[in-house]
């Protein structure tokens, strides 16, 4: 057995009070502001971390949807608002360095092809960055998302699923490492 194998065959996850500093971070054409948030519930560690594990690699295991849809409530649109960030700072990137590039290349040859192609880029640069930044989830958002990435949270999350998730999740691990 390899040592992965034998290393993830011996963990066990322990349900136990958690705190959690939940930090976010958002920008504007003005600067960035931090967020920080306190939380406190129950999370999973692995016997001798410090730190609760991140709820989202284990769902699958757990076999709670109800929690999960729950989590995920708060977490896939800061999810899907980020991902719509990474798009357009992308398509800004490629499309407005294209158009600067052009203007580059054709400089020598046409002037006002350049400078078409120039500001064009240039255009696609700022719109780019200007929905960046608007497609952006708020700094509350990213923190309670950050939250239930990490803990279940007291009067949220139903108890009794919590420990058939836990329990159940822990029993698969143990059944699969002794095949």
């Amino acid at each position: 057995m390899a040592l992965y194998s034998t290393l993830r065959c011996k963990r066990k996850y322990e349900l136990a009070p958690a705190r959690i500093l939940a930090e976010a971070q958002t920008v504007n054409f003005a600067g960035t502001t931090n967020f920080h948030k306190e939380f406190e519930g129950y999370g999973l560690f692995v016997p001798g971390s410090d730190e609760p594990e991140r709820l989202d690699e284990l769902w699958l295991q757990m076999r709670e949807p109800k929690l999960q849809r729950g989590h995920e409530a708060y977490t896939k649109p800061v999810d899907d608002a980020n991902q719509r960030v990474a798009i357009w700072s992308v398509v800004g990137l490629v499309v407005g360095g294209t158009g600067i590039g052009t203007a580059a290349a054709v400089q020598e040859r046409s002037q006002t092809a350049a400078n078409v192609a120039g500001l064009l880029g240039l255009g696609v640069l700022l719109v780019g960055a200007v929905a960046a930044i608007e497609s952006q989830p708020s700094g509350e958002s990213q923190v309670e998302a950050e939250a239930r990435r990490r803990l279940f949270l007291r009067g949220e999350d139903d108890p009794r699923l919590i420990l058939r998730g836990v329990n159940g999740l822990n029993t698969r691990q143990r059944m699969a490492c002794e095949r």
